[in-house]
């Protein structure tokens, strides 16, 4: 959307000047690189294009000559106030989303794929003897996965979703791809769920799945 681009801008485009076209692809590849799905040839420009015009209308930048734009010093602020929402908070709660105790953070790289529940619907399962419960699987392929989730929640929510386990790899859509698609021929996908990430299963099933990927791929 025009107003995510907004946001993006000061962070994919390094350059002080720039053109509108530039701007498109940078969104498009950051877009893409973060799980997306490519869009059609028109959208990426017309997504730029109101995007240029909210950027202008802001005061962030001014036009340079030609085609081009350029920076103005509100960019400075506008990236520091990027980095401060995207920063890991020292209270988890304050974004919406706690940690749970027995987390399972392992593996190295530049994303993470990361598991997230509502503790009631944990509760209701464990109260009905069941191993499984609705829980969100998703990636992010740069930065923490705390700021990820900040981000998807917000905090308007009855209570806090809980994140227990992170997967830090450098392929962070291939692997919630090849996650997805075993729960989902395991029957396990929530049909009704807002999105295509709600499974029914449970952070050690993950876990599990994801162990036997990389233990296949090294032998």
């Amino acid at each position: 959307m025009p107003s995510m681009l907004v946001t993006l801008a000061p962070r994919i485009i390094a350059a002080d000047t720039f053109r509108r076209s530039e701007l498109a692809s940078a969104g498009e590849e950051f877009h893409l690189a973060n799980g997306g799905l490519k869009s059609n040839g028109a959208q990426p420009a017309q997504q730029a294009k109101k995007a240029i015009s909210d950027l202008y209308s802001k005061g962030i930048i001014e036009p340079a000559g030609g085609q081009y734009w350029r920076w103005t010093n509100t960019r400075d602020q506008v990236i520091s106030d990027i980095v401060q929402v995207a920063a890991e908070p020292e209270n988890d709660s304050e974004v919406g989303f706690d940690i749970s105790d027995d987390v399972i953070t392992e593996g190295v790289g530049t994303g993470n794929l990361y598991v997230y529940f509502f503790p009631t619907y944990k509760e209701l399962a464990e109260s009905r003897n069941e191993a499984r419960w609705p829980i969100k699987i998703g990636m992010t392929a740069t930065g923490s996965a705390a700021s990820r989730i900040s981000d998807q929640v917000g905090t308007a929510l009855p209570e806090a979703p809980l994140i227990a386990y992170i997967r830090r790899t450098d392929t962070p859509a291939k692997l919630e791809r090849l996650v997805h698609s075993v729960l989902h021929f395991r029957g396990q996908t929530i049909e009704d769920a807002p999105g295509s990430e709600w499974f029914l299963s449970s952070p050690e099933e993950v876990k599990g799945i994801v162990d036997w990927v990389f233990s296949s791929s090294s032998s």
